[in-house]
C-alpha cells in the first residue's frame, strides 16, 4: 500500500486497521506518521526523513541522507550551472533542518559567496502563509 499524503482523519482509523491486520510485514512512513502511527503498534515502523530526534521517549528508525553533505552538493550544482540569484528558504526548528541549511550556507561560502546571511530565509513553520511572507521579502529584495 503506498500514502502520498497524510490520510484524512476520517480514513485513519480504518488505515492503522489495515496495516495492523495486513500481511505486510512492516510500514515505511514519511515523517508525518511519528504522531499518527500508535505505540503499540504490532509491526516494525521506518521513518524516512522523520528527522533524528527523540520521539516519545524513544528514538524513531529513520532512514535519511546525509543533509549536510546533500545541501553541499546541491549548492555546489547550483552554483556550477552559473546561477547568481541565490536565496535558501528554510525551517531550522530540527536537526535534519539545521544541517541541511547549515551545509547550503558553507557550500555557498567556499564558493565566494560572502553574503550568505542576506540570502537566507527562516520561516517558523512552514505554513503556506509562512512561505507567501518569505517569498513577498526575498522579491522585494
Amino acid at each position: 500500500m503506498l500514502s502520498v499524503f497524510p490520510p484524512e482523519k476520517d480514513d485513519l482509523a480504518r488505515l492503522i486497521k489495515q496495516l495492523r491486520e495486513s500481511d505486510c510485514i512492516g510500514v515505511l512512513g514519511c515523517a508525518y506518521l511519528l504522531k499518527i502511527l500508535p505505540s503499540d503498534f504490532p509491526k516494525p515502523v521506518i521513518y524516512l526523513d522523520g528527522g533524528i530526534e527523540p520521539q516519545d521517549g524513544g528514538i524513531a528508525h529513520s532512514v535519511m541522507c546525509d543533509n549536510y553533505g546533500a545541501a553541499v552538493e546541491m549548492m555546489n550544482r547550483i552554483i556550477r550551472a552559473g546561477k547568481k540569484q541565490i536565496v535558501t528558504l528554510g525551517i531550522e526548528k530540527s536537526l535534519n533542518r539545521k544541517l541541511r541549511m547549515q551545509g547550503f550556507r558553507d557550500a555557498m561560502r567556499n564558493n565566494g559567496i560572502n553574503d550568505v546571511e542576506k540570502r537566507e530565509f527562516i520561516m517558523h513553520h512552514g505554513s503556506r502563509h509562512d512561505v507567501r511572507i518569505a517569498l513577498r521579502k526575498i522579491i522585494s529584495l
